[in-house]
């Protein structure tokens, strides 16, 4: 209202209607608010066009623009007034957070601006530092660091998300210590947690893990270098062990740590073993060179057989593996012949011939082993039937081959020879006893005879076989006779052999001047001059004994 007034006349009014004047400035309807990383801000800006008293001009359709100081802004950034009016939509924030300033223009016109706080948005990854090399099976010298973050890289420092737990793993290794944490601020920080990785040397891995909003993970490598001295493995096995020979392979030892690494700083001697039986030679002990031990010269002395070699150095766990003993070269040969046999007669059980090393073990192989093995005497018999074959996986069995001793009843030497790798004999014994009874001989002949009479000295008679060996068990019934119808022969003339001979009691009664004759039962008499007897066995040669 326009007043008008005079003293002493009174006052007069008029209303009019003012108007918005010209667009001078920009001015807030409603400020941004909500600002939250990589979301629309929850309060959209509006911004009136204003003449300088601040009216807003209802007929400006001007376009406003809204720009950031920094990072990037989202959403359209320049809408036309309507009525004066600018509605914004859409409007967000990307990028790190903290104080950021929004500024509104347009042409020939007052700016405004908004100066706000950026926070961070939801998780979108985790990052972790490590280091980037380990020594195997100890703890990370600087622990590992897990950040979460929204996807510009800021951490989330609150809600649930920013205190959830944070898991260390790795496919390729085997991680000790506290590998799991809950996040504080959206930090997980192992330092404190002896976290560890055993692994073979190289580059492994290390994953860290959460779960919300969704399963994230990230990984690093770590290059995992060996470890403390642990323990002893081998890398290469003896082989080709023969009785009392150089390994044809010699071991190698290496020194490695708990995970299998050499350790190649190690020069730790080791010492090699055998548990049981064999005596292991050569130089038993070996020092590393660069975690590795080489073995020089190692033999094994005794029974064949499957062995354990064992190493061991100090404290470091030992290690050990088998290894098959052979024989060694022929250096004898071993003779296996029955305590007696019969002369003339095969023997009952052969002889059986071993070639053997020098500790006893029996060469099966090789050409050593199917040599020939020739069996001989050199005096007091005479050796028959097959004395000479060739040697199966080294031995020479003479099942069959009809070895045969005649001669004298007595110890008998016979002779194994064997020609490889040089000529090797041996010797053994066996006594010879009497064959088969064949013959009677006289042991002791009638001296004289007197008429009617015993012989004063009465005859003996003795059982042998074809060598003149006694017949020692024979029982053989012997029959003494007189060779002359004029005479009778008296006493007993029939007495069986006791003890492998026979004495008979004659009484002889004689009429005249005769021939005496002894006979045996189925055997033809024989005749000369003066008396004789014959003395028989049914089956044996007569013995003859003359009498005068």
């Amino acid at each position: 209202d326009l007043t008008f007034y005079h003293n002493g006349l009174g006052n007069a009014v008029q209303q009019i209607t003012l108007s918005f004047g010209a667009a001078t400035k920009l001015g807030f309807k409603a400020q941004s608010d909500g600002f939250v990383n990589r979301a629309d801000f929850t309060t959209q800006p509006e911004i009136y066009i204003q003449d300088s008293a601040g009216n807003t001009v209802t007929t400006s359709n001007a376009s406003v623009g809204v720009a950031i100081d920094s990072g990037n802004l989202t959403g359209t950034r320049t809408v036309a007034a309507v009525n004066g009016v600018v509605t914004f939509s859409g409007l967000g924030k990307n990028g790190t957070i903290g104080q950021k300033t929004l500024d509104f223009t347009s042409p020939g016109l007052t700016h405004v601006t908004q100066t706000f706080t950026l926070t961070h948005g939801a998780v979108h990854h985790i990052v972790m530092t490590s280091a980037s090399t380990l020594v195997n099976d100890t703890a990370f010298g600087t622990q590992p660091v897990v950040t979460i973050q929204d996807e510009d890289n800021n951490s989330v420092t609150t809600g649930s998300d920013s205190t959830q737990t944070v898991t260390l793993s790795s496919t390729d290794a085997i991680i000790g210590g506290t590998y799991s944490m809950s996040a504080v601020a959206g930090v997980a920080n192992f330092t404190g947690k002896g976290v560890t990785l055993r692994a073979l040397v190289g580059s492994r891995n290390l994953t860290a893990t959460i779960s919300s909003p969704a399963t994230k993970t990230v990984a690093n490598s770590v290059t995992i270098t060996y470890g403390a001295a642990s323990k002893l493995a081998v890398t290469t096995q003896a082989a080709g062990a023969v009785n009392r020979v150089a390994f044809t392979t010699q071991p190698v030892i290496t020194v490695q740590d708990i995970s299998g690494n050499t350790v190649t700083s190690s020069s730790d001697v080791i010492t090699a073993a055998v548990g049981s039986g064999p005596t292991l030679g050569g130089t038993v002990t070996a020092t590393a060179s660069s975690g590795v031990a080489t073995f020089s010269n190692l033999k094994l002395t005794g029974t064949i057989g499957t062995y354990t070699l064992t190493y061991t150095s100090g404290s470091l766990t030992s290690t050990s593996h088998t290894i098959d003993l052979t024989h060694g070269a022929a250096t004898q040969v071993v003779m296996t012949l029955p305590a007696s046999a019969i002369s003339g007669a095969a023997m009952g059980t052969q002889p059986l011939v071993t070639i053997k090393d020098a500790d006893g073990n029996v060469v099966t192989t090789g050409s050593q082993s199917t040599q020939t093995v020739t069996i001989s005497i050199a005096t007091g018999a005479t050796l028959t039937g097959t004395a000479s074959m060739s040697a199966v996986a080294g031995v020479a069995d003479f099942t069959g081959k009809g070895i045969t001793l005649t001669g004298a009843v007595g110890s008998k030497t016979l002779t194994a020879t064997i020609s490889s790798p040089s000529t090797i004999t041996t010797t053994g014994s066996v006594s010879l006893s009497f064959g088969v009874a064949t013959k009677l001989a006289i042991n002791q002949a009638t001296v004289s005879a007197t008429n009617r009479v015993n012989f004063s000295t009465q005859p003996v008679v003795t059982v042998q076989d074809a060598n003149g060996n006694t017949i020692s068990d024979s029982t053989a019934a012997i029959t003494v006779t007189v060779d002359s119808a004029n005479v009778t022969l008296g006493g007993s003339t029939s007495v069986n052999a006791v003890s492998n001979r026979t004495s008979s009691n004659c009484l002889l009664m004689v009429r005249c001047r005769l021939r005496l004759m002894c006979r045996s039962a189925g055997r033809s008499t024989m005749r000369g001059s003066g008396l004789h007897q014959r003395i028989g066995s049914p089956g044996l040669n007569q013995g003859k004994m003359p009498r005068r």
